[in-house]
């Protein structure tokens, strides 16, 4: 829900990712009137609630809630409520060498920046995506590993649905023994904080094409993987008397809870739960 006058928040985190460092903004305005500026990185993000009015490539728009807004980097536009409801809004800026290194990944080659006509973009799917990266992202319980790979896929989905210049996705052969040396990293590595340049150099492989072939392999993403195979490690440590605390911390879980969930998602109980079963 929108706040009472007088109750705006705006936090700014920087993270990092395999392509390039990328900044959250997480914001709620009431009365917060944007003059006309240009940005040099490329912000793209949701609007959660209220609806965002704003100038941009000569109309006079409104991003309501749920729906994408972007604006080309060097393009002038405002930005001011709405209504009287304000709106609140979840933002990533992406800089210029991040975004080129995404496009080179899905398409094989040099492209340049995708190219969008509008600022507002009315795509659930792509919605639910971005609004799910950023929420996890910001609370500090998502990997670098998914962070990339969720990156791929929401570029994919932007640029294929709704670029005016279309980037065709490269061919994704079978290379299992890319595979195999990717899956053995990770097995051997479940405790650290892997990266999806990271996986791919040990593959041989460039990012986007591993995330591709791995996921076609497997079924699962590596970053699904990683999480899967590091629960299998946590069952066989249940079945001792390592604090439980210990283990998600050495499993490299950003938390216990965070690592209760998962492993009540794989497994089907608590690891308490599992632990007194398998002891008992």
């Amino acid at each position: 829900m929108i706040q009472p006058p007088g109750k705006e928040t705006a936090t700014v985190k920087r993270i990092a990712a395999s392509m390039g460092p990328v900044t959250l903004l997480r914001a709620r305005y009431l009365t917060q009137r944007f003059a006309r500026h240009a940005h040099e990185d490329f912000p793209l993000g949701v609007i959660e609630e209220g609806a965002l009015a704003f100038s941009y490539r000569g109309a006079n728009i409104v991003a309501p809630r749920g729906h994408v807004n972007l604006a080309n980097p060097g393009d002038p536009h405002t930005g001011q409520p709405a209504d009287t409801r304000g709106w609140s809004y979840r933002m990533f800026y992406f800089d210029i060498g991040c975004v080129e290194k995404i496009v080179t990944e899905i398409g094989g080659k040099a492209r340049g920046i995708p190219f969008f006509r509008t600022g507002v973009i009315d795509d659930r799917d792509l919605a639910a995506g971005l609004l799910s990266l950023h929420r996890e992202t910001d609370s500090g319980r998502v990997t670098e590993l998914e962070t990339d790979e969720r990156l791929f896929d929401i570029f994919e989905k932007l640029i294929s649905r709704h670029s005016s210049r279309k980037i065709p996705s490269r061919g994704v052969g079978s290379e299992h023994g890319a595979v195999r040396t990717a899956r053995d990293y990770i097995r051997d590595h479940l405790s650290e904080n892997i990266s999806l340049g990271e996986l791919s150099r040990e593959a041989g492989l460039s990012p986007y094409h591993l995330s591709r072939v791995f996921t076609r392999a497997t079924g699962l993403p590596p970053h699904a993987y990683l999480t899967q195979s590091r629960i299998f490690r946590a069952r066989e440590l249940l079945a001792g008397i390592t604090p439980i605390a210990d283990i998600a911390l050495d499993l490299g879980f950003a938390d216990q809870s965070h690592f209760h969930r998962k492993f009540k998602s794989i497994v089907g109980v608590t690891p308490s739960s599992y632990r007194k079963n398998v002891q008992d």
